[in-house]
C-alpha cells in the first residue's frame, strides 16, 4: 500500500488488482469463468495481442502522435492507438486474423494528412517523399514531417528488438521530400513506412499515412 491505509495499493488482494494510471488509484475486480471463450472473445483476444505485438515497438512515435487525442483525459497514448487500430486496422476473421497497415494509424489529428505520400529506396537510404494538396491553401507549409520506418519479421509483425527508425522533427511540408539514410543492409528487410505532419508548435498533427510496405 502505496499511501497508507486509506491509499491506493499496487498489486493483487483476493480478486482484486490496484494499479496506477495516469497518477490516479485504479482498483479492479480480477473475473473468473469456467466457460469455454466464444468465438467472439477468441477474436477479441487475437486482435489485441496481434496490436500489441505491432504497436509496442512503434511506441516513441505513438507516444507523440496520439498525445493530442488524450490530452485532459485519464487515457493514455499506446491505450488509445489500440482502441482506434482494434476498429480500424485489424482483418479477416478468427483464427486468421491480421493487420491491415495502409489503415493503420501512429498518429492522429486534425491537421491535413500527408498527399500523395510514397517511399523509395534510394542509393544510402530511403527518401520519402509527397506532394502540397491543392485543396489545402492554409498555413500549413511549415508543418513538420515525422518519420517511421518498422522491420516486419516473417510473421509479418514488427520484430520485437531493434524493428524502428523514426524522425521525430523533419523537413517542412513545404520541402516535399525528407531522406534518412541507412546502410545497406538495412534497405533488403521487409519494412512499412509511415508519414505524419506536426504543427511547428506542437499543438496540431496530423493522422498518419503509410508511405510504402516493402
Amino acid at each position: 500500500m502505496n499511501k497508507g491505509l486509506f491509499g491506493g495499493f499496487s498489486g493483487k488482494l483476493g480478486n482484486l488488482v490496484g494499479y496506477t494510471l495516469n497518477g490516479k488509484a485504479v482498483i479492479r475486480t480480477k473475473g473468473t469463468s469456467n466457460k469455454p471463450p466464444t468465438i467472439p472473445q477468441l477474436a477479441v483476444r487475437q486482435m489485441i495481442k496481434l496490436l500489441n505485438r505491432a504497436l509496442k515497438p512503434m511506441l516513441p512515435v505513438i507516444n507523440i502522435g496520439f498525445l493530442l487525442e488524450v490530452k485532459n483525459t485519464d487515457k493514455n497514448a499506446f491505450n488509445e492507438a489500440i482502441s482506434y487500430n482494434f476498429h480500424n486496422a485489424c482483418m479477416g476473421a478468427y483464427p486468421n486474423i491480421g493487420i491491415d497497415y495502409s489503415k493503420l494509424l501512429v498518429s492522429k489529428g486534425m491537421l491535413p494528412p500527408a498527399y500523395d505520400a510514397s517511399v523509395s529506396i534510394q542509393p544510402g537510404g530511403l527518401e520519402f517523399t509527397w506532394s502540397l494538396d491543392p485543396m489545402n491553401k492554409g498555413n500549413i507549409l511549415n508543418d513538420r514531417a515525422m518519420l517511421l520506418i518498422c522491420y516486419l519479421g516473417a510473421d509479418d509483425l514488427p520484430l520485437p528488438d531493434e524493428s524502428i527508425i523514426y524522425m521525430l522533427i523533419g523537413a517542412q511540408r513545404r520541402a516535399c521530400k525528407e531522406f534518412i539514410a541507412l546502410a545497406p543492409a538495412y534497405l533488403s528487410r521487409p519494412m512499412v513506412c509511415y508519414l505524419s505532419f506536426q504543427a511547428e508548435d506542437g499543438k496540431s498533427i496530423s493522422n498518419s499515412v503509410m508511405a510504402g510496405k516493402f
